[in-house]
């Protein structure tokens, strides 16, 4: 039987054990939960994937991209009305996919990781584990099918539509980080009285301060200071480049590339960029590697404008060949 644990310490211990794998492979990466619905505060709470009080779900992928409007494929596990968990499964959902290349790689997976149950007769698909315990089972999909998992999505040749980037991948981490701090130290719930000693009780949320002079409230919120105050990243050149160059397309970069040189540019002026290779960095390739549409870059015949509307609110990228 799995431990009587709350549903944030399963949530908790699933990340204790994905960040303990990434360790040992450092190019494993996961979707985390990035906000809250209006009026359920979860992410304070220790929710740190996505889920609610039903269910707890691990995405190895992204969500919530132009195409997948839900999870997709990903290790779940059930909550039931007792709050403990059922059986965990592995799931894949692809109902609201609409690019023909993207569903062909799920149905290949269905075909290939099942068998699985047909759920409600729609595209979700799950696959019991046979261990009870969740973490057992979630031992089993890290080392024997994320793999497959893996090997059948980057040999679809659309891993891009799957991945979650390095960049991404921090932002959502630091972001889960700071709660997990806030509760590890007991300090998720918080609104502090300090009594005429000087001493917190932690009570409610809100911050309300009161008490005689001299029994240290400012001092008591200025070193708390640090935990609501966001501090500004030292970043080199090269590390904001792919930073925030990740959630773009080649089109982007290359318009960012034109605009950062201001004036008129050969192909070969891109493929020197740091933006260019900071970019070709973020998608795992060598700078000298740049793929399309820079594959004909050792041709310097060819010149690159940038066309835009009157109101600049859209541009277009134009080669055009020099004779």
């Amino acid at each position: 039987m799995p431990e009587a644990l709350d549903i944030p310490d399963w949530h908790e211990k699933l990340l204790a054990k994905a960040l303990d794998y990434r360790t040992n492979h450092p190019d494993f990466r996961f979707a985390l939960r990035t906000a809250d619905v209006s009026g359920t505060p979860r992410l304070p709470r220790g929710f740190w994937f996505p889920g609610n009080e039903r269910y707890l779900w691990f995405p190895p992928y992204r969500v919530n991209d132009s195409d997948n409007k839900t999870k997709t494929i990903g290790f779940m596990i059930p909550i039931n009305r007792q709050r403990q968990p059922e059986k965990s499964v592995l799931t894949i959902v692809f109902g609201s996919v609409k690019d023909g290349r993207i569903k062909a790689v799920h149905e290949r997976l269905v075909a290939e990781l099942g068998p699985f149950e047909q759920k409600w007769n729609t595209l979700r698909f799950e696959r019991a584990y046979p261990q009870a315990d969740p973490l057992e089972a979630f031992d089993e999909f890290l080392t024997k099918d994320y793999p497959r998992i893996r090997r059948i999505v980057e040999e679809s040749d659309h891993a891009d539509a799957f991945t979650v980037s390095e960049s991404d991948f921090q932002t959502m981490l630091n972001r889960v980080s700071v709660h997990r701090a806030r509760l590890q130290r007991g300090q998720a719930i918080e609104a502090v009285a300090v009594s005429s000693t000087g001493e917190a009780e932690y009570a409610a949320r809100n911050l309300i301060l009161y008490g005689p002079p001299g029994t240290g409230k400012t001092h008591w919120l200025r070193q708390k200071f640090s935990e609501y105050t966001d501090r500004a990243e030292q970043l080199d050149r090269d590390q904001w480049a792919q930073k925030h160059l990740a959630g773009y397309g080649w089109r982007a970069v290359i318009a960012a590339v034109m605009a950062d040189i201001g004036r008129p540019v050969r192909v070969p002026d891109i493929r020197d960029h740091p933006y260019t290779a900071a970019k070709a960095r973020e998608r795992g390739r060598e700078v000298g590697g740049v793929p399309h549409p820079l594959e004909f870059s050792s041709r310097a015949h060819f010149r690159v404008r940038l066309g835009c509307g009157p109101t600049r609110s859209s541009c277009t990228v134009h080669l055009h060949e020099i004779r």
